[in-house]
Protein backbone atom coordinates (compact mmCIF):
# COMPACT_ATOMS: atom_id res chain seq x y z
CA UNK A 1 0.00 0.00 0.00
CA UNK A 2 0.98 3.46 -0.99
CA UNK A 3 -1.38 5.68 0.89
CA UNK A 4 1.96 7.77 2.94
CA UNK A 5 3.84 8.17 -0.28
CA UNK A 6 0.44 9.50 -2.20
CA UNK A 7 0.28 11.59 0.90
CA UNK A 8 3.60 13.27 0.41
CA UNK A 9 2.79 13.89 -3.11
CA UNK A 10 -0.12 15.60 -2.27
CA UNK A 11 1.28 17.94 0.24
CA UNK A 12 4.08 19.02 -2.34
CA UNK A 13 1.33 20.80 -3.79
CA UNK A 14 1.24 22.94 -0.35
CA UNK A 15 2.51 26.34 0.25
CA UNK A 16 4.42 25.96 3.72
CA UNK A 17 5.47 28.57 6.10
CA UNK A 18 7.07 28.79 9.46
CA UNK A 19 4.98 29.29 12.42
CA UNK A 20 6.47 29.46 16.33
CA UNK A 21 3.74 27.64 17.92
CA UNK A 22 4.42 24.85 20.55
CA UNK A 23 3.50 21.44 20.26
CA UNK A 24 4.11 20.26 23.71
CA UNK A 25 7.94 21.31 23.79
CA UNK A 26 8.40 21.33 19.73
CA UNK A 27 8.56 23.64 17.38
CA UNK A 28 5.90 22.64 14.61
CA UNK A 29 4.89 24.03 10.76
CA UNK A 30 1.73 25.35 10.01
CA UNK A 31 0.21 23.68 6.49
CA UNK A 32 -1.33 26.18 4.50
CA UNK A 33 -3.19 23.96 2.05
CA UNK A 34 -5.58 23.73 0.11
CA UNK A 35 -8.81 22.29 2.07
CA UNK A 36 -9.51 19.79 -1.13
CA UNK A 37 -6.05 18.37 -0.88
CA UNK A 38 -6.00 18.39 2.83
CA UNK A 39 -9.18 16.68 3.23
CA UNK A 40 -7.74 13.77 0.49
CA UNK A 41 -4.38 13.84 2.21
CA UNK A 42 -6.36 13.05 5.65
CA UNK A 43 -8.56 10.79 4.33
CA UNK A 44 -5.19 8.42 3.12
CA UNK A 45 -3.53 8.94 6.15
CA UNK A 46 -6.53 7.13 7.78
CA UNK A 47 -6.47 4.37 5.83
CA UNK A 48 -2.43 3.95 6.41
CA UNK A 49 -3.14 3.89 9.87
CA UNK A 50 -5.71 1.20 10.07
CA UNK A 51 -3.21 -0.77 7.19
CA UNK A 52 -0.16 -0.28 9.53
CA UNK A 53 -2.10 -1.49 12.34
CA UNK A 54 -3.42 -4.50 10.99
CA UNK A 55 0.72 -5.63 9.64
CA UNK A 56 0.53 -8.06 12.37
CA UNK A 57 -3.09 -9.39 11.58
CA UNK A 58 -1.91 -12.45 9.21
CA UNK A 59 -0.70 -14.08 12.64
CA UNK A 60 -2.42 -15.92 14.80
CA UNK A 61 -2.60 -13.25 17.76
CA UNK A 62 -2.32 -14.71 21.90
CA UNK A 63 -3.38 -12.30 24.76
CA UNK A 64 -0.79 -11.13 26.95
CA UNK A 65 -2.91 -9.51 29.48
CA UNK A 66 -5.20 -7.04 29.96
CA UNK A 67 -5.61 -3.62 32.13
CA UNK A 68 -8.77 -1.94 33.62
CA UNK A 69 -8.90 0.86 35.34
CA UNK A 70 -11.71 2.92 36.84
CA UNK A 71 -11.69 6.40 35.58
CA UNK A 72 -12.25 8.45 39.33
CA UNK A 73 -9.93 9.73 41.95
CA UNK A 74 -9.71 6.55 43.50
CA UNK A 75 -10.28 4.43 41.27
CA UNK A 76 -8.90 0.57 41.13
CA UNK A 77 -6.13 -0.15 37.90
CA UNK A 78 -6.42 -4.03 37.72
CA UNK A 79 -4.55 -6.47 35.70
CA UNK A 80 -5.68 -9.89 34.18
CA UNK A 81 -2.96 -12.60 32.86
CA UNK A 82 -6.10 -15.01 32.79
CA UNK A 83 -8.05 -13.22 30.19
CA UNK A 84 -10.03 -11.87 32.90
CA UNK A 85 -11.05 -14.65 35.45
CA UNK A 86 -8.59 -13.19 37.47
CA UNK A 87 -7.71 -9.76 38.87
CA UNK A 88 -4.50 -8.33 40.65
CA UNK A 89 -4.21 -5.10 42.15
CA UNK A 90 -1.75 -2.67 40.16
CA UNK A 91 -2.45 0.80 41.30
CA UNK A 92 -4.94 3.71 42.15
CA UNK A 93 -6.07 6.63 39.72
CA UNK A 94 -5.03 9.88 41.04
CA UNK A 95 -6.46 11.94 38.58
CA UNK A 96 -9.18 11.28 36.38
CA UNK A 97 -9.14 12.66 32.86
CA UNK A 98 -12.03 14.42 30.99
CA UNK A 99 -10.71 15.78 27.74
CA UNK A 100 -8.47 15.00 24.96
CA UNK A 101 -5.77 16.65 23.39
CA UNK A 102 -6.33 17.74 19.71
CA UNK A 103 -2.74 18.33 19.20
CA UNK A 104 -0.90 15.27 19.60
CA UNK A 105 2.74 14.56 18.88
CA UNK A 106 3.35 14.18 15.36
CA UNK A 107 3.77 10.19 15.56
CA UNK A 108 0.13 9.68 17.91
CA UNK A 109 -1.18 10.40 13.72
CA UNK A 110 0.05 7.17 12.46
CA UNK A 111 -1.64 5.11 15.10
CA UNK A 112 -5.25 3.48 14.67
CA UNK A 113 -8.52 5.11 16.36
CA UNK A 114 -8.68 3.06 19.31
CA UNK A 115 -5.52 1.49 19.98
CA UNK A 116 -2.46 2.49 21.97
CA UNK A 117 -0.39 5.24 20.18
CA UNK A 118 2.64 4.79 22.79
CA UNK A 119 4.03 2.75 25.43
CA UNK A 120 6.85 4.01 27.75
CA UNK A 121 8.20 3.67 31.05
CA UNK A 122 7.03 7.17 31.86
CA UNK A 123 3.91 7.06 29.87
CA UNK A 124 0.76 6.04 27.95
CA UNK A 125 -0.73 7.20 25.24
CA UNK A 126 -3.85 6.29 23.78
CA UNK A 127 -5.32 7.74 19.90
CA UNK A 128 -9.36 8.30 20.03
CA UNK A 129 -8.82 10.11 16.81
CA UNK A 130 -7.35 12.20 13.94
CA UNK A 131 -8.27 16.04 14.14
CA UNK A 132 -8.74 18.37 11.20
CA UNK A 133 -5.05 19.60 11.34
CA UNK A 134 -3.50 15.90 10.70
CA UNK A 135 -2.90 15.32 14.43
CA UNK A 136 -3.89 12.55 16.82
CA UNK A 137 -6.14 13.05 19.00
CA UNK A 138 -4.93 11.56 22.48
CA UNK A 139 -5.36 11.06 25.78
CA UNK A 140 -2.48 9.77 28.37
CA UNK A 141 -2.20 7.44 31.54
CA UNK A 142 0.98 8.90 33.24
CA UNK A 143 2.85 7.64 36.67
CA UNK A 144 3.12 9.32 39.96
CA UNK A 145 6.57 10.66 38.75
CA UNK A 146 4.96 12.75 35.89
CA UNK A 147 3.14 14.84 38.90
CA UNK A 148 6.02 16.52 39.19
CA UNK A 149 8.39 16.20 36.01
CA UNK A 150 12.15 17.01 36.01
CA UNK A 151 13.14 20.77 35.01
CA UNK A 152 13.42 20.59 31.21
CA UNK A 153 11.25 17.79 30.71
CA UNK A 154 11.10 17.68 27.03
CA UNK A 155 8.67 14.61 25.87
CA UNK A 156 5.28 15.08 25.08
CA UNK A 157 3.31 15.48 28.37
CA UNK A 158 -0.31 17.36 28.29
CA UNK A 159 -1.63 17.77 32.06
CA UNK A 160 -5.26 18.30 31.05
CA UNK A 161 -5.42 15.23 29.30
CA UNK A 162 -3.95 13.03 31.49
CA UNK A 163 -5.07 9.93 34.25
CA UNK A 164 -2.45 10.39 36.84
CA UNK A 165 -1.72 6.74 38.45
CA UNK A 166 0.30 6.18 41.46
CA UNK A 167 1.96 3.63 39.97
CA UNK A 168 5.73 4.81 39.44
CA UNK A 169 7.94 5.07 36.43
CA UNK A 170 8.71 1.44 35.14
CA UNK A 171 6.21 0.04 37.22
CA UNK A 172 3.36 -2.89 36.38
CA UNK A 173 1.68 -0.93 33.28
CA UNK A 174 4.95 1.10 32.81
CA UNK A 175 7.56 -1.74 32.32
CA UNK A 176 6.65 -4.66 34.32
CA UNK A 177 4.88 -7.11 33.52
CA UNK A 178 1.63 -5.55 32.09
CA UNK A 179 2.64 -2.79 29.49
CA UNK A 180 0.95 -2.56 26.23
CA UNK A 181 2.31 -2.93 23.17
CA UNK A 182 2.10 -0.23 19.72
CA UNK A 183 -1.14 -1.39 18.56
CA UNK A 184 -3.22 -2.75 21.69
CA UNK A 185 -6.67 -2.22 21.55
CA UNK A 186 -8.99 -0.07 24.09
CA UNK A 187 -12.24 -0.46 25.07
CA UNK A 188 -14.84 1.71 27.53
CA UNK A 189 -17.77 1.50 29.42
CA UNK A 190 -19.47 4.25 30.21
CA UNK A 191 -21.03 5.36 34.09
CA UNK A 192 -20.24 3.86 37.28
CA UNK A 193 -22.49 0.75 36.48
CA UNK A 194 -22.94 -2.34 33.63
CA UNK A 195 -21.60 -5.38 31.85
CA UNK A 196 -17.83 -5.46 30.84
CA UNK A 197 -19.72 -7.71 27.75
CA UNK A 198 -20.69 -3.89 26.51
CA UNK A 199 -17.39 -2.28 26.35
CA UNK A 200 -17.14 -0.42 23.27
CA UNK A 201 -13.79 0.35 21.33
CA UNK A 202 -12.40 3.80 22.63
CA UNK A 203 -12.72 5.32 18.89
CA UNK A 204 -14.07 9.32 18.61
CA UNK A 205 -14.13 8.72 22.43
CA UNK A 206 -13.59 11.57 24.70
CA UNK A 207 -13.52 10.10 28.26
CA UNK A 208 -15.62 11.26 31.77
CA UNK A 209 -15.09 10.62 35.11
CA UNK A 210 -16.88 7.65 36.24
CA UNK A 211 -15.68 5.84 32.91
CA UNK A 212 -13.92 1.97 33.20
CA UNK A 213 -11.42 1.72 30.63
CA UNK A 214 -10.06 -1.76 29.33
CA UNK A 215 -6.30 -2.27 27.60
CA UNK A 216 -6.23 -5.68 25.94
CA UNK A 217 -2.49 -6.58 24.97
CA UNK A 218 -2.36 -9.60 22.36
CA UNK A 219 1.20 -10.71 21.19
CA UNK A 220 1.66 -12.75 17.68
CA UNK A 221 1.70 -16.55 18.48
CA UNK A 222 4.58 -16.81 15.88
CA UNK A 223 7.19 -14.60 18.41
CA UNK A 224 10.67 -13.53 17.80
CA UNK A 225 13.67 -14.98 19.77
CA UNK A 226 15.74 -11.58 18.50
CA UNK A 227 15.71 -8.29 15.94
CA UNK A 228 19.57 -7.76 14.05
CA UNK A 229 20.53 -4.40 13.39
CA UNK A 230 23.61 -3.95 11.35
CA UNK A 231 25.27 -0.34 12.37
CA UNK A 232 25.97 0.49 8.83
CA UNK A 233 24.75 2.18 6.07
CA UNK A 234 22.73 -0.75 3.63
CA UNK A 235 23.04 -2.58 6.51
CA UNK A 236 20.06 -5.03 6.96
CA UNK A 237 17.76 -5.13 10.13
CA UNK A 238 16.40 -8.82 10.74
CA UNK A 239 14.25 -10.72 12.55
CA UNK A 240 15.08 -14.10 14.14
CA UNK A 241 12.79 -17.11 15.34
CA UNK A 242 12.80 -19.89 17.38
CA UNK A 243 12.89 -22.44 14.71
CA UNK A 244 16.03 -20.62 13.18
CA UNK A 245 13.92 -19.25 10.25
CA UNK A 246 14.83 -15.08 9.58
CA UNK A 247 12.88 -12.40 7.67
CA UNK A 248 14.69 -9.14 6.52
CA UNK A 249 12.00 -6.69 7.69
CA UNK A 250 13.99 -3.06 6.70
CA UNK A 251 17.27 -1.42 5.95
CA UNK A 252 19.82 1.40 7.83
CA UNK A 253 20.08 4.31 5.85
CA UNK A 254 21.84 6.07 8.88
CA UNK A 255 23.62 3.88 11.59
CA UNK A 256 23.83 5.31 15.06
CA UNK A 257 27.70 6.60 16.42
CA UNK A 258 26.39 8.54 19.46
CA UNK A 259 23.63 8.93 22.40
CA UNK A 260 21.89 11.87 23.60
CA UNK A 261 19.46 12.82 26.41
CA UNK A 262 16.45 11.30 26.32
CA UNK A 263 14.22 11.51 28.94
CA UNK A 264 12.36 8.80 30.65
CA UNK A 265 15.35 6.56 30.10
CA UNK A 266 16.15 7.73 33.93
CA UNK A 267 13.14 5.10 34.75
CA UNK A 268 14.90 2.19 33.20
CA UNK A 269 18.19 0.22 33.64
CA UNK A 270 20.79 -0.03 30.41
CA UNK A 271 20.21 -1.85 27.35
CA UNK A 272 16.23 -1.87 28.05
CA UNK A 273 13.54 -0.29 26.04
CA UNK A 274 12.77 2.94 27.20
CA UNK A 275 9.81 3.27 25.08
CA UNK A 276 7.85 2.35 21.29
CA UNK A 277 5.70 4.20 19.53
CA UNK A 278 4.71 4.80 15.90
CA UNK A 279 7.85 6.35 14.55
CA UNK A 280 10.40 5.49 17.71
CA UNK A 281 12.45 2.22 19.45
CA UNK A 282 13.91 4.46 22.34
CA UNK A 283 16.83 2.18 24.08
CA UNK A 284 18.44 3.19 27.48
CA UNK A 285 22.30 3.39 27.57
CA UNK A 286 22.31 4.99 31.29
CA UNK A 287 22.05 3.36 34.73
CA UNK A 288 18.51 3.26 36.89
CA UNK A 289 18.27 6.70 37.80
CA UNK A 290 21.16 8.63 35.11
CA UNK A 291 20.34 9.87 32.00
CA UNK A 292 21.69 8.36 28.57
CA UNK A 293 19.79 6.52 25.21
CA UNK A 294 19.55 6.36 21.48
CA UNK A 295 16.73 5.83 19.16
CA UNK A 296 15.76 4.57 16.19
CA UNK A 297 13.38 6.13 13.98
CA UNK A 298 12.05 5.53 10.42
CA UNK A 299 12.95 7.13 7.38
CA UNK A 300 9.60 9.15 7.35
CA UNK A 301 10.05 10.05 11.03
CA UNK A 302 12.96 11.54 10.47
CA UNK A 303 11.45 14.71 8.30
CA UNK A 304 9.23 15.43 10.81
CA UNK A 305 9.33 18.97 11.92
CA UNK A 306 10.48 17.88 15.59
CA UNK A 307 13.24 15.24 14.33
CA UNK A 308 15.23 17.62 12.07
CA UNK A 309 18.45 16.79 14.10
CA UNK A 310 18.24 12.99 12.96
CA UNK A 311 20.50 13.93 10.08
CA UNK A 312 22.97 16.31 11.53
CA UNK A 313 23.39 14.42 15.25
CA UNK A 314 24.43 11.05 15.83
CA UNK A 315 22.24 9.82 18.56
CA UNK A 316 19.47 8.56 16.05
CA UNK A 317 19.54 5.20 13.66
CA UNK A 318 17.35 6.04 10.53
CA UNK A 319 15.53 2.68 8.90
CA UNK A 320 13.95 2.67 5.78
CA UNK A 321 11.33 0.13 4.30
CA UNK A 322 12.11 -2.40 1.93
CA UNK A 323 9.46 -1.30 -0.49
CA UNK A 324 6.89 1.52 -1.35
CA UNK A 325 5.24 0.57 1.89
CA UNK A 326 5.60 2.98 5.07
CA UNK A 327 7.49 1.87 8.10
CA UNK A 328 5.66 4.68 10.38
CA UNK A 329 2.98 2.77 12.71
CA UNK A 330 3.66 -0.89 11.35
CA UNK A 331 4.97 -3.76 12.54
CA UNK A 332 7.73 -5.24 13.69
CA UNK A 333 9.30 -2.00 14.52
CA UNK A 334 7.06 0.49 15.38
CA UNK A 335 3.55 -1.62 16.43
CA UNK A 336 2.33 -5.15 18.03
CA UNK A 337 5.57 -6.02 19.48
CA UNK A 338 8.14 -4.20 21.67
CA UNK A 339 7.35 -2.45 24.80
CA UNK A 340 8.77 -1.49 27.86
CA UNK A 341 10.11 -4.38 30.55
CA UNK A 342 12.35 -4.34 33.19
CA UNK A 343 12.62 -4.45 37.23
CA UNK A 344 15.59 -3.41 39.12
CA UNK A 345 14.18 -5.61 41.60
CA UNK A 346 14.68 -8.89 39.19
CA UNK A 347 17.73 -10.11 40.47
CA UNK A 348 16.57 -10.25 43.54
CA UNK A 349 13.36 -12.17 43.51
CA UNK A 350 12.84 -16.08 43.86
CA UNK A 351 11.76 -16.62 40.48
CA UNK A 352 14.69 -14.16 39.39
CA UNK A 353 15.12 -16.76 36.19
CA UNK A 354 11.96 -16.21 34.76
CA UNK A 355 11.79 -12.94 35.67
CA UNK A 356 15.10 -12.25 33.70
CA UNK A 357 13.79 -14.70 30.78
CA UNK A 358 10.92 -12.48 30.45
CA UNK A 359 12.53 -8.79 29.57
CA UNK A 360 13.32 -7.42 26.50
CA UNK A 361 17.64 -6.88 26.79
CA UNK A 362 19.45 -4.92 23.83
CA UNK A 363 23.38 -6.11 23.45
CA UNK A 364 25.81 -4.90 21.32
CA UNK A 365 28.63 -6.09 18.91
CA UNK A 366 32.17 -3.99 18.99
CA UNK A 367 34.11 -3.65 16.06
CA UNK A 368 37.31 -4.90 18.65
CA UNK A 369 35.40 -8.05 19.74
CA UNK A 370 33.29 -11.06 18.24
CA UNK A 371 31.41 -12.20 21.18
CA UNK A 372 27.89 -10.00 22.09
CA UNK A 373 29.04 -7.31 24.72
CA UNK A 374 26.12 -5.60 27.43
CA UNK A 375 25.41 -1.90 26.20
CA UNK A 376 27.98 0.41 26.95
CA UNK A 377 26.61 2.52 29.72
CA UNK A 378 27.08 6.54 30.09
CA UNK A 379 25.59 8.93 31.90
CA UNK A 380 24.92 12.40 31.26
CA UNK A 381 24.22 15.73 33.24
CA UNK A 382 20.21 16.28 33.72
CA UNK A 383 20.64 19.74 32.85
CA UNK A 384 19.15 19.44 29.40
CA UNK A 385 20.22 22.93 28.58
CA UNK A 386 23.61 21.88 29.20
CA UNK A 387 25.64 21.32 25.76
CA UNK A 388 26.21 17.59 25.36
CA UNK A 389 29.86 16.61 25.70
CA UNK A 390 31.93 15.96 22.84
CA UNK A 391 32.61 12.32 23.51
CA UNK A 392 28.82 11.99 23.60
CA UNK A 393 28.46 12.29 19.02
CA UNK A 394 31.04 9.23 18.79
CA UNK A 395 30.13 7.09 22.23
CA UNK A 396 29.17 4.33 20.21
CA UNK A 397 31.18 4.26 16.72
CA UNK A 398 32.45 0.83 17.41
CA UNK A 399 29.23 -0.39 17.72
CA UNK A 400 28.68 -2.74 14.57
CA UNK A 401 25.67 -4.79 15.61
CA UNK A 402 22.81 -4.01 18.04
CA UNK A 403 20.81 -7.12 19.06
CA UNK A 404 17.24 -6.98 20.64
CA UNK A 405 16.42 -10.50 22.27
CA UNK A 406 12.65 -11.14 23.02
CA UNK A 407 11.16 -12.37 25.82
CA UNK A 408 10.78 -16.11 25.98
CA UNK A 409 6.61 -16.44 26.27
Amino acid sequence: MRCFCLVARLMKFAKTQRYEGMMGKHQWRCMQVPGVILAIALFFVHVAAADAGNAAKGAELMELHRVRLLNEAGGAIEGSRDGGASWIRLGTVLQPVEQINDNGYTASAWAVDGHVAATAVNAIHIKVGLSSQGRGRIFSLLPRDMFAPPAGYSSYLNLQSSIYTDIPSGGSLFGDGFAPVVGSKVFYLSGTTGDEGRLLPAADYVPARGDRLMIVTELPELWPREMLFENREGGRVTMTFADGSSQTVATVVRPVHGVGRFQGSTFTGGGRIRANHCGVICVSTSAMGDLGGFQIIPLEHSHSPEMQGAWSKTQWMIVAPLDDNSLQGRAPLFSSYIYPSYSSEDLYAENWKERMLSRFLVTVKLSDREDWQPMPLFRFHPNVNRPLPDWAASALEKVTEIKISFPIM
